[in-house]
């Protein structure tokens, strides 16, 4: 979210009654972002109950009083059973607004609000005055906000018209229990909506009207018309081909339509068009949080627009959704070999089944059948192959495209068992130059006669690799593709074997797999962790699983939207198994890709397929000490890191290999727990905990919010010294000699368990603080630095999953 600078400030201000000269500005976005944030903190506060680490008085006692006055849920009211599924019935509603500002934006509420369906409240900055009464019905029922300037604690607020907001949340849960930051034409952005259902749409004032023949209020309702008859596919993407004219459609069902006079690959059809531009003019380079292409007037590439008119019923349960043309493209026909204008194009029927609900995540493709204008009719199918329609007389693919029609037999009987490690087999890209010091790095996570898997060399081992040991993958030797003359003109030729290294590890094993696991011979992977995040998903499906860099220049200079194959890449057996039936000749599609993982994620892309991130695979694009990351890892299981010859040992007294093997100890006892961090307050001391598992342990000589302790601090830095602000992909907080601010660190040293089914780690200082005790007046602030040695209790018998995360091990903590 953008900054409020003193321009959208005032905005504020005028949008809440007070005086300003400015526009008015809607902070809905921020509203929503800071009380899911203010829920959220509650909550980890109020869940707690840690007898042996107990947080201070300000912490403990008033929260926990407040919590457990709460009057349990009337089972005649509530129902949190999973075998009734939640509906609208369940969902309540807080809508922060103003009195000035209602006049003119109600009309983009009561577009979507049902009356006596839909529960919640407007909240008012004061009461309505007499030109909006009577209160419609058509409207949220309003509420006015209750006057926070009487609350002491808020009195020094930076930002007191914020606080409103804030307690928005709370004045809802007393009546019962995708935001734009874009500016311009979005047309682009939700025409290539990403596989996921809409959800919202903010900052309506500020874009021009989402069609153009309507304003901004119309274009609300109109959209709605679509929503109305099925909400599910509304923006949904889907891409087919017209072998006759060579064609490709874009279509956002309820939204728009493009007919592209050239074949183009599904991975450029799914990036949004730039036809908007950041919230603030000045920003610099990367401007979104997404994958874009430029606009362009080459007639190949510049699409013929239509948008959506009507929706109806047909007697044959069909729904039919019709585009028009926005306005003349005004540009020649594309004059490649066998293309045709589109010019003539008026408008576009789709035909869709309405029996047929859209799957998240599904690949997706349409039939286009010819006849006074177009008719399209949609098939959503998991099995959608690049550049074809379903195979039907009215849309044969050419021939070029025939090889891609062929479609895998499973590899085994339907089995509804558990994922487990026997289902997951590694495809590791490796080379005889680096294997002679990253051998350690494999051996420490592979599992001798366990794990399945390879790792590919770029020539045969030499003499003083052999024998093999057989506490290493079996390895291969990739094959040569300087033989095949389609890669002779590929800038980068050395990547082409690491992007065959799927190929050839389906070719050497595909019997009884669920997944194939790519990473690189410098990946450590935490087997059981990847299982049980892999179980998560229906292995069925075609699925892309993987993360992003940890830097935002990286993911800029790639794609946000690709998997980082150092950090691992997990794909579904359907998915290689089509993946691979033409991989060389998608490979050829891309001879401008210097990177593997982008031609690899662009191959993906063709069939229909988005990245499923997970934030446990971790790339490192960093430098320097890592502690920092590892000591606030995001709640969610350790999977991967990668890079480790490129950052410091992550135990400082001890050498890379050794760190390695030494996190392992922990890993193999709870691969669930690794890093997971834990936060608690000792109130006879005013100290806070942070406890990243089997890793590390800080202390802190004063009480700090989690909200600020889950935050990494920035011991490292950028994988690139010249990158500019922002750096990360996520937030972090500087290093500070502070004595109230700066940690007392210590890392994990042994672990054992003890006959009370109890699991302990024992945590020892790393080097002393060298810095005075916090001074913090009042509070009562000890020093730590007499402490040497912290043994955290756990339970053996409970996993992480079984619990909260916020209490997954304090039964008891000795310092």
């Amino acid at each position: 979210m953008p900054p409020a600078t003193p321009t959208k400030l005032s905005a504020i201000k005028e949008t809440l009654g007070l005086s300003s000269d400015k526009s008015i500005w809607s902070p809905l976005c921020k509203t929503l972002l800071v009380s899911g944030l203010i829920l959220y903190l509650a909550s980890i506060f109020l869940l707690n109950d840690q007898p042996s680490c107990q947080a201070s008085e300000f912490f403990s006692a008033p929260l926990r009083y407040t919590w457990n006055s709460f009057p349990k849920p009337n089972p005649t009211t509530a129902d949190h059973s999973p075998d009734h599924p939640t509906d609208l019935g369940h969902l309540v509603f807080g809508l922060v607004g103003s009195e000035k500002a209602w006049r003119f934006r109600k009309s983009y509420i009561e577009s979507w609000w049902r009356p006596n369906v839909t529960r919640g409240y407007l909240y008012l900055d004061r009461a309505p005055a007499e030109d909006l009464l009577p209160w419609p019905p058509s409207s949220p029922p309003f509420r006015v906000s209750d006057d926070n300037t009487k609350l002491l604690q808020e009195s020094k607020h930076v930002a007191p018209i914020m606080v409103r907001m804030v307690h928005a949340i709370l004045e809802l849960f007393r009546e019962e229990h995708e935001g734009i930051d874009l500016v311009g034409d979005i047309s682009g952005f939700l025409s290539a909506h990403p596989q996921s259902p809409l959800m919202s749409l903010h900052h309506f004032d500020f874009i021009e009207p989402i069609f153009p023949s309507k304003n901004r209020f119309e274009s609300a309702d109109h959209l709605m018309k679509a929503a109305n008859i099925d909400q599910s596919r509304l923006l949904q993407q889907t891409i087919c081909y017209q072998k006759q004219s060579n064609w490709s459609f874009s279509i956002a069902w309820g939204y728009s339509a493009y007919i592209f006079e050239k074949v183009l690959p599904r991975s450029i059809l799914k990036t949004p068009l730039e036809t908007f531009r950041p919230w603030v003019r000045s920003a610099r380079p990367p401007h979104f949080l997404f994958d874009t292409r430029w606009p362009s007037n080459d007639p190949c590439e510049a699409p013929h627009v239509f948008f959506f008119e009507s929706i109806e019923k047909t007697i044959g349960n069909e729904i039919v959704t019709s585009y028009v043309r926005a306005s003349p493209r005004n540009l020649p026909a594309c004059s490649f070999t066998g293309n045709h204008s589109a010019d003539h194009i008026s408008k576009i029927q789709v035909f869709t089944s309405a029996m047929k609900p859209i799957e998240n995540g599904r690949s997706e493709c349409c039939d286009v059948v010819p006849v006074d204008g177009l008719n399209i009719t949609e098939d959503y199918s998991s099995t959608c192959s690049p550049y074809s329609c379903p195979k039907t007389p009215n849309c044969q693919p050419s021939e070029f495209l025939l090889p891609l029609l062929h479609r895998w037999a499973p590899s085994q009987a339907l089995d509804h068992s558990p994922t487990n490690i026997s289902h997951l087999v590694f495809g590791i890209s490796g080379s005889v130059k680096t294997w002679r010091y990253r051998k350690p790095y494999i051996e420490s996570w592979w599992q001798q006669n366990i794990t399945r898997g390879y790792i590919f060399l770029d020539s045969d081992p030499t003499k003083e690799l052999l024998p093999w040991p057989s506490s290493s993958p079996p390895f291969r030797v990739s094959e040569d593709t300087s033989k095949f003359n389609m890669y002779s003109k590929h800038t980068a030729p050395h990547v082409i074997r690491i992007v065959r290294i799927i190929l050839e590890t389906f070719r050497e094993e595909n019997k009884g797999v669920r997944w194939y696991v790519m990473g690189d011979d410098d990946t450590i992977f935490s087997i059981d962790n990847l299982v049980e995040v892999l179980a998560k998903y229906d292995h069925t499906k075609y699925l892309y699983v993987g993360g992003l860099s940890e830097c935002v220049k990286s993911n800029f200079d790639h794609s946000v939207q690709v998997a980082f194959g150092g950090a691992g890449v997990a794909l579904s057996y359907p998915l290689a198994a089509a993946l691979v039936t033409n991989l060389d000749e998608c490979i050829n599609r891309y001879p401008y890709y210097r990177v593997s993982d982008l031609i690899l994620k662009s191959c993906i892309a063709d069939f229909g397929v988005s990245l499923t991130p997970e934030k446990g695979f971790h790339q490192i694009d960093l430098h320097n000490d890592i502690s920092g990351l590892l000591s606030a890892h995001p709640e969610t299981p350790l999977v991967s890191l990668h890079h480790l010859d490129t950052v410091d040992p992550i135990f400082p007294s001890k050498n890379r290999h050794e760190s390695v093997n030494h996190l392992m100890k922990a890993m193999k006892s709870d691969h669930s727990r690794l890093s997971q961090q834990a936060i608690c307050y000792h109130k006879q001391s005013n100290w806070s905990f942070s406890i990243a598992w089997g890793y590390s342990t800080h202390i802190y000589e004063q009480i700090y919010p989690r909200s600020i302790l889950k935050r990494p601090l920035e011991t490292f830095r950028p994988w690139l010294r010249s990158a500019r602000l922002p750096l990360y992909m996520f937030d972090t907080r500087l290093l500070s000699d502070n004595p109230c601010e700066a940690p007392h660190v210590f890392f994990f040293e042994s672990i054992e368990n003890t006959t009370e089914n109890h699991i302990v780690t024992s945590y020892v200082r790393a080097s002393p603080r060298g810095l005075p005790a916090c001074s913090s007046s009042g509070n009562g602030n000890q020093s730590a630095d007499h402490i040497s040695k912290i043994r955290v209790f756990s339970s053996a018998t409970t996993k992480l999953g079984e619990v909260s995360l916020k209490q997954f091990f304090f039964s008891q903590m000795r310092i």
